[in-house]
């Protein structure tokens, strides 16, 4: 074959039969063993495409002169010294490509960008000038599949699949520059927003998109960064993945396919990340008990246990593998959230507060060693869910009771002051409000069970820690409703000091203002005043025969 200049090149591409029949010829020179000349035939080549594309060219002929690129592209692979010269030549060459394609609204060009992606992956990616390149990629891909306008027929796989090819090349950057331990994976972000705005454009996500979402997610990530013997050596980012698959997957109930998604995960990192395991484990056992839980009839209690102990087998030191231990923890805490519509029996709800537990011992550890802002957020929500998951069963099922009632009150106990301090760390006024109110609640639900004194041992620490360290975004209306649920639990258990002096530190908490406030908006229940409760309290004291303490 000739090897011409460019502007020959350029010319014979003039049509979509020309440009077919070029490629006909470098297909059979290449084929034969190609010559000395080969790089500079696919170069120049290559050049001319680019050089000749453009938006006024009908599509037959853009879709010739893709496959002639691609072809010039493997030729390179011929060449064993491809890769002289000025470093990520062909690479830039094929993003320049790309980004004409772009422009021009072509964006079916997954086997260019499969092409581009394997080189960049073999090209020294831990280099900086690499790093850029793939930066570069990724945001020209993310950005245009948000310009995508998707036609009914493409069921909205086609921007999927953009974001999907643009993912790859930002996994394959985190792969090289992994986050700090702990911290959130930015990639694995991008990844959930995908899914996400798929699922939006599908409605609601039925078994058919489930499956092309995962056919699709194989072909576009899965594959290219951890398929075959040469997959990228680090598996941290493709279990993260796997987990986010499958939470959207429990959401449409659609557990054998998220059971299929962690078998798959588990088959890539076997010899090659048995460090993932555990996490992989916790992922699968999470499908497993977010069936259960949906399902009011099943018990979950063995699966809750069998994440405990695996978190408490855990070596101490979990910094290699600390990130999908942690989101696979958090899809237990998700099933959890999101599972039992009617509350747990009572052992189930035992064995969620024990593995509840495990698992903030578990974040606080990993908090040694890192300061990642993510993991105080974890740590609250892990707290403020064993107070959810609690009141949820006590207002939805009498079965809780007795011996069973004493044993999960004394596991929540421990759990309040922590709770209040961990969330003034966090500085997150919707979650302390949600905590507050779920604490709240259980107290409400052991109240009007006459349960005073367990009633007691949960408020009365909250009640403390608001009177040491109140948080100013804590409205009126919630320091209120503790202080007078623990006034009230007082006077039913005949502590008349101990109310006495729960009235006294909830004035302590109140400004005037608030004070006065609080007096107007009551004035019709003097039951739920404090200076009204006082004087109650007061006279409840001397029913009793306590004159000394009604003229304190």
């Amino acid at each position: 074959m000739r090897c011409v200049k460019t502007e020959d090149f350029v010319r014979r591409i003039s049509t979509s039969a020309d440009a077919g029949a070029l490629h006909d010829e470098l297909e059979g020179f290449l084929s034969s063993g190609g010559g000395l000349n080969t790089r500079a035939v696919c170069d120049r080549i290559i050049h001319a495409c680019y050089q000749k594309l453009d938006a006024s060219l009908e599509a037959g002929l853009v879709q010739r002169l893709v496959r002639l690129v691609q072809l010039a592209v493997g030729g390179y692979e011929h060449v064993a010294e491809a890769r002289t010269g000025a470093p990520l030549y062909l690479e830039k060459m094929l993003f320049h490509i790309l980004q004409k394609l772009m422009k021009m609204g072509k964006q079916d060009c997954s086997e260019l960008t499969l092409a581009l992606f394997h080189r960049l992956k073999t090209a020294a990616p831990q280099v900086e000038e690499c790093q850029a390149l793939v930066q570069n990629c990724f945001a020209l891909l993310w950005n245009a599949a948000g310009s995508v306008k998707d036609t009914p027929d493409q069921s909205h796989t086609h921007t999927l699949r953009l974001r999907l090819e643009a993912l790859c090349f930002r996994l394959l950057q985190e792969s090289v520059c992994a986050p700090a331990p702990g911290g959130p994976s930015k990639a694995c972000v991008y990844v959930e927003e995908a899914l996400t705005q798929y699922r939006r454009a599908c409605g609601s996500l039925t078994h058919t998109h489930a499956t092309a979402m995962t056919r699709l997610l194989q072909e576009c990530v899965l594959g290219p960064l951890w398929g075959g013997d040469e997959g990228v050596c680090d598996l941290t980012l493709m279990c993260v993945l796997t987990i986010k698959v499958c939470k959207m997957l429990c959401g449409a109930k659609l557990w054998d396919l998220a059971n299929q998604q962690v078998a798959e995960a588990q088959r890539c990192a076997r010899g090659r990340g048995e460090g993932l395991r555990p996490a992989l484990k916790l992922c699968g056992w999470s499908v497993q008990l977010h069936r259960l839980l949906r399902s009011s009839d099943s018990d979950g209690c063995h699966t809750y246990s069998a994440c405990t102990q695996l978190l408490s087998n855990l070596p101490v030191t979990m910094e290699t593998h600390s990130q999908p231990l942690m989101e696979a923890c958090q899809l237990v805490v998700w099933a959890t959230e999101t599972g039992p519509r009617d509350g747990m029996e009572a052992s189930t709800l035992q064995a969620c507060l024990a593995f509840l537990k495990q698992h903030q011992r578990n974040i606080q550890t990993l908090q040694t060693i890192s300061e990642a802002a993510t993991l105080q957020n974890t740590l609250c929500q892990s707290l403020c869910q064993a107070f959810s998951s609690t009141h949820t069963s006590l207002k939805k099922s009498q079965a809780l009771q007795g011996e069973c009632l004493q044993q999960v009150v004394e596991q929540l106990k421990d759990s309040v002051g922590e709770l209040m301090q961990q969330l003034q760390k966090l500085a997150n006024e919707n979650l302390l409000q949600h905590a507050v109110s779920t604490v709240n609640g259980v107290v409400f639900e052991l109240f009007n069970r006459k349960l005073h004194q367990e009633a007691l041992s949960l408020i009365q620490p909250l009640c403390e820690q608001l009177v040491k360290s109140r948080p100013q975004s804590l409205p009126t209306e919630r320091v209120n409703h503790c202080f007078l649920q623990s006034v009230q639990s007082l006077r039913r258990v005949g502590d008349h000091q101990g109310a006495l002096q729960a009235v006294s530190h909830w004035l302590l908490c109140l400004s005037e203002e608030e004070l006065q406030d609080t007096c107007d908006l009551t004035h019709t229940h003097s039951h739920t005043h404090p200076i009204k409760l006082w004087a109650k309290i007061k006279a409840d004291a001397a029913k009793n025969g306590d004159e000394e303490l009604r003229l304190r």
